[in-house]
C-alpha cells in the first residue's frame, strides 16, 4: 500500500456503544457558515430549501413537514388493481397492494397473503451493517428471510358452487402503471402495466356479479344481484381459516388464520336503489364452519339488490405494520414527489409448493412516483434480481450450499429538470438489472452486497442506465445522491470493501488495509465514501473514502453551483490529530500530510475534536472541493453522547443545513 493509504490496526477497533433512547431529540438544523462563499443556489438530493426561512426551527419544522406529508401520501394512495402481464403466474389476473395485506385475485378466488401479529421480519440495513464474521453474518440474513415466510398467513376466499370460468374485467382505468425491472435479462422487463380502479367477475351464479375496489387505501366488495336472481345462492368458503366468527357486538365476519392473523368484513350494508336513495334491506353475515353466508330479510326481487359487506381489515394494518420501507424523498418543480425504498417480493402462494431452503422471501427496491397533492400514483417501478448468491459464487447449488437471499433496496432519489430519476441503493442479486454498465457484474464473489446507481426516464418505465458500484471481500451500500447542474452524480455510502473503486482520492484517504478489513478481521470496520459519476453513468470522475481509523458512515449529499460536494453522517473514528485546510485559490500547493487515524478534521473546523469518546457515533460535516482530491473543510458536529446526521441541504448563501439526531446535552456549544 502506498504513503497515503490508511492503516488500521486492531487496537483501534471499538464497539460501538448501543445508547439508551431516554433523551433523543431532533437535531436542529445548523447553519454551519464559516469557509462558505456567498450568492450559490444549491442542488441536492431533496427538494430546494425555502429562501424566505429565516430561522433553524421553521427550517426544521419545513423538511420535516415535507418529508411527513410525502411519505403519509404514499401510505394513503387510493387501492388500485393491477393486471398481471407477465409479473406472477398466469392463473392471477389481478394483483393489489395495502397495509398489512396483498391480494392476488383468479378466476375463482381471492388469495390473501396476511403478516402474522407480533411476528419479526428483516430489517435490511441490519443485515448489511452486520458486525459478525462472513459465516455468522450469511446464517442472520437466511434465519431472517426464512423467519419472514414464516410470518405468512395465507387465506384463499372462493364462491360455494359458483361459476368457476367467469369473465374477469379491469374497469375505469387510472393513470398510474407499474413497470418491473427484475433480473438482467431485458426480454423479461415489464412495463406499462395497467391499473385499475374496480375488478369485476360477471354471471359468478346467475345474474349476480362481485365487484371489488377500493374505499381509500383498503379493499372492500359488492355483490350485485340482478331482479330475480337468487341471493341465497351466495356463499364464501375460506380455506386456511383456523376460525370464522361473527361479532356479536359489531356485525362483523372475523377471519382469523394460522397465528392468529385476521381479517375482518363489516357488517354488510344491504340496499336497493329507491329513486336514488339506498333503501335498507336487514340483514347481515352467518356462518358455517370455514364458510359464510347472508341472512337477507324481504326484499323487492324485481329490482336489483347490493350487498356491501364494510372496508375488510387487517391485524396488522390495525397495528400500523408495514412490510414496506420508505426511505428517501424528493420533489420535482410540480411538486410531485418520488418515494424511494424497498419492500417484501410479490411472491404468489401456490398451494401444496415444493419447499426448499431456497424459498426465502426477498427484498426489492421500488421507486414511486405520485401527485403533488398525493391523491394518485403516477407511476410505480419495482427494481432487483431474483437470483442470490450460493457460498462458491456458483450459480448452480450442490449439496451443503447456502444461499445469499436476492435482497435489493433503494436508500436515495434525486430527480433532475426533465424528471429523470436517480436511484441508489444495495443489492445482493447477481442478476440485478443493469444496462449501459460501468460495472455490469457483482464484485463480491460471495455473501456481500454491492452499491448500485440506476437512471430511470421519467416515465419510470425505461432505465437509461443501470450499474453495480462496489469492491470485492465487503459490503458496499449507496445511501445518498444528488445532481450538480451537468446531472453529473454524486453518490454516498459505506463500505468494508478492501478494493472499493477508487479514481483521484483524497490523500490519506484511498484505500482500507487487507489485514483490518471486515472479512479478514470479523469485525465491523465501515468507511463512507464519497463518489462522482459523469452525467453518461459512463465513469467515475472521481471515488474517496471518507474517514478515519474506525467506523465512518456517509449518509447525505449536497451539491452546489460550483461542483462542491457536502458530505454527512456519522463516525466514530476518534484519535484528535487534524490535517491542513484546503489551499486556498491561487496559492501553492502543500504536501499532503500522513494518513490519519481518525475522521479528518480540518484547521478551521468549527469542532476539530470530537464530543465523545470512541464508544459513541459523532455526527460530521465535510465540503468536497469539486476535483473531490481534498477537503474544503471538515468539522465534528456532536456531545458526549450519540449524534447522527441523517441528512443535509444547502442554502443560498451555501450554508450547509443538517438534520439527524442526538442524545447529547452539549451539542449546541
Amino acid at each position: 500500500m502506498g504513503p497515503c493509504g490508511r492503516r488500521r490496526s486492531m487496537n483501534n477497533k471499538k464497539a460501538v456503544r448501543k445508547v439508551g433512547a431516554s433523551f433523543i431529540f431532533t437535531l436542529a438544523l445548523i447553519g454551519l457558515t464559516y469557509l462558505l462563499l456567498p450568492n450559490g443556489d444549491s442542488i441536492g438530493a431533496r427538494p430546494t430549501m425555502p429562501q424566505d426561512v429565516s430561522n433553524t426551527t421553521a427550517m426544521t419544522a419545513a423538511v420535516r413537514a415535507d418529508q411527513k406529508r410525502a411519505r403519509m401520501a404514499l401510505g394513503q394512495l387510493p387501492l388500485s388493481f393491477e393486471m398481471n402481464r407477465g409479473q406472477f403466474p398466469p392463473e392471477v389476473q389481478f394483483a393489489s397492494r395495502g397495509a398489512g395485506y396483498k391480494a392476488f385475485f383468479t378466476q375463482s378466488e381471492a388469495v390473501f397473503v396476511l403478516k402474522k401479529p407480533g411476528a419479526s421480519t428483516s430489517n435490511a440495513n441490519d443485515l448489511i451493517t452486520s458486525s459478525k464474521d462472513r459465516a455468522q453474518g450469511l446464517r442472520d440474513r437466511q434465519e431472517r428471510a426464512a423467519q419472514r415466510a414464516a410470518s405468512k398467513a395465507i387465506v384463499r376466499m372462493s364462491l360455494v358452487g359458483a361459476n368457476q370460468g367467469p369473465a374477469v374485467n379491469g374497469m375505469e382505468t387510472l393513470p398510474g402503471k407499474i413497470n418491473y425491472f427484475r433480473g438482467n435479462d431485458q426480454a423479461k422487463w415489464i412495463t406499462g402495466v395497467p391499473t385499475f380502479k374496480k375488478v369485476a367477475y360477471a354471471q359468478v351464479y346467475p345474474g349476480i356479479d362481485l365487484v371489488y375496489y377500493g374505499k381509500g387505501s383498503q379493499l372492500e366488495y359488492d355483490l350485485v344481484v340482478a331482479p330475480g336472481a337468487d341471493a341465497s345462492r351466495i356463499g364464501f368458503n375460506f380455506d386456511g381459516a383456523e376460525r370464522l366468527e361473527v361479532d356479536a357486538a359489531s356485525g362483523a365476519l372475523v377471519v382469523t388464520a394460522a397465528g392468529g392473523a385476521q381479517m375482518r368484513q363489516g357488517k354488510p350494508l344491504i340496499y336497493q336503489d329507491d329513486n336514488g336513495s339506498k333503501r335498507a334491506v336487514s340483514g347481515g353475515f352467518m356462518t358455517k364452519g370455514n364458510r359464510a353466508g347472508f341472512t337477507i330479510g324481504d326484499y323487492d326481487r324485481s329490482r336489483p339488490l347490493v350487498i356491501d359487506p364494510a372496508i375488510i381489515t387487517y391485524s396488522t394494518y390495525l397495528a400500523g405494520e408495514s412490510e414496506d420501507r420508505v426511505h428517501d424523498i424528493a420533489a420535482d418543480a410540480d411538486g410531485n414527489a418520488y418515494a424511494v425504498g424497498w419492500t417484501v417480493s410479490d411472491d404468489f402462494p401456490t398451494k401444496n409448493a415444493y419447499q426448499s431452503g431456497q424459498n426465502l422471501d426477498t427484498e426489492e427496491a421500488f421507486i414511486t412516483k405520485f401527485n403533488a397533492d398525493g391523491t394518485a400514483l403516477i407511476w410505480s417501478t419495482y427494481l432487483g434480481g431474483g437470483q442470490g448468491q450460493f457460498i462458491n459464487s456458483s450459480p448452480t447449488p450442490t449439496p451443503g450450499q447456502s444461499l445469499v437471499p436476492a435482497n435489493d433496496g433503494a436508500y436515495g432519489v434525486a430527480v433532475d429538470p426533465d424528471r429523470n430519476v436517480y436511484v441508489t441503493g444495495w443489492t445482493y442479486s447477481v442478476d440485478f438489472p443493469t444496462r449501459n454498465a460501468m460495472q455490469p457484474h457483482l464484485a463480491d464473489a460471495c455473501c456481500g452486497a454491492d452499491s448500485f446507481i440506476t437512471k430511470l426516464n421519467a416515465a419510470g418505465d425505461q432505465l437509461v442506465f443501470s450499474t453495480y458500484f462496489g469492491g470485492a471481500d465487503g459490503t458496499d451500500v449507496g445511501r445518498g445522491i444528488a445532481l450538480d447542474t451537468k446531472n453529473n452524480i454524486y453518490v454516498v455510502g459505506y463500505t468494508n470493501s478492501f478494493a472499493f473503486p477508487t479514481t483521484n482520492p483524497i490523500p490519506g484517504n484511498s484505500e482500507i488495509d487487507r489485514r483490518t478489513s471486515h472479512f479478514h478481521t470479523g469485525q465491523e470496520n465501515l468507511d463512507g465514501y464519497l463518489a462522482k459519476i459523469d452525467a453518461s453513468g459512463q465513469f467515475r470522475v472521481y471515488s474517496t473514502y471518507i474517514g478515519g481509523d474506525d467506523n465512518d458512515v456517509a449518509l447525505g449529499v449536497a451539491v452546489d453551483r460550483e461542483g462542491s460536494a457536502y458530505v454527512t453522517g456519522w463516525t466514530n473514528s476518534t484519535e484528535p490529530t487534524p490535517i491542513p485546510s484546503a489551499t486556498p485559490v491561487g496559492s501553492p500547493t502543500p504536501t499532503p500530510s500522513p494518513a490519519s487515524s481518525r475522521f479528518p478534521t480540518t484547521d478551521l473546523a468549527k469542532q476539530k475534536d470530537p464530543g465523545g469518546t470512541g464508544n459513541t457515533r459523532d455526527a460530521f460535516v465535510a465540503k468536497v472541493s469539486p476535483a473531490g482530491n481534498e477537503y474544503i473543510y471538515s468539522t465534528f458536529l456532536g456531545g458526549a453522547e450519540t449524534d447522527v446526521a441523517w441528512g443535509i441541504a444547502l442554502g443560498p448563501d451555501r450554508s450547509a443545513y443538517v438534520v439527524g439526531y442526538t442524545n447529547s446535552g452539549n451539542i449546541f456549544r
